[in-house]
């Protein structure tokens, strides 16, 4: 699977890294050189693979809570730039994937609260993040209040249980199931009222 954000084009590629470690074997290197370019091109794989693997999904839930998609950037690079510092901790995938949205609600949660932060224009995000078969419902649920459109993100696109989101979002499910309620209600509204 393609990443679709800033993970396509973060994780640049080495084309010249396997030639420069053959061409070491046969010359003279410092000692543990070779080792340590190995390490590193090891290392620059895996972040590789992990930002391709969890990239859209931090990606599209920085875009649906922030609206705009510098923001979103600047919120991916900062939850991996976490990601790397704490992965060892990490044990499975789904610890990856609960660590990883949590971070990223607390990092949107930050820049959101900034003093300079205003409503920012959506037509850039849309135009460059959505298809356009889907943008008229992704507007929609980019218009619904923050707690309403981070539930209904969470709990239709990444499909997580009303009890999860309840525990990502640090809310009781009951509070959990009435967003979802209001947000599926909103959402029915306003796309009615487009038809």
């Amino acid at each position: 699977m393609q990443p679709n954000g800033p993970a396509r084009g973060i994780m640049g590629t080495r084309d010249g890294e396997i030639h420069r470690l053959r061409a070491w074997a046969g010359e003279e290197a410092p000692p543990g050189h070779a080792q340590r370019e190995v390490r590193q091109v090891t290392d620059e794989r895996r972040a590789r693979e992990q930002v391709e693997r969890w990239g859209d999904m931090v990606w599209r839930l920085a875009l649906a809570r922030t609206r705009h998609i510098q923001d979103s950037e600047d919120v991916f690079q900062e939850v991996f730039a976490r990601f790397f510092r704490h992965e060892g901790a990490l044990d499975s995938d789904e610890h990856r994937k609960a660590w990883l949205i949590r971070c990223t609600l607390n990092c949107t949660n930050t820049l959101l609260a900034a003093p300079w932060r205003k409503h920012l224009p959506l037509d850039e995000a849309l135009t460059r993040a959505v298809p356009p078969e889907e943008r008229e419902a992704y507007e929609a649920v980019l218009a619904l209040p923050r707690p309403y459109r981070t539930a209904v993100h969470l709990y239709y696109v990444e499909g997580y249980s009303v009890a999860e989101v309840a525990a990502l979002m640090g809310a009781k499910e009951g509070t959990v199931k009435s967003w979802l309620s209001r947000g599926r209600d909103r959402l029915a509204a306003s796309l009615k009222g487009d038809e």
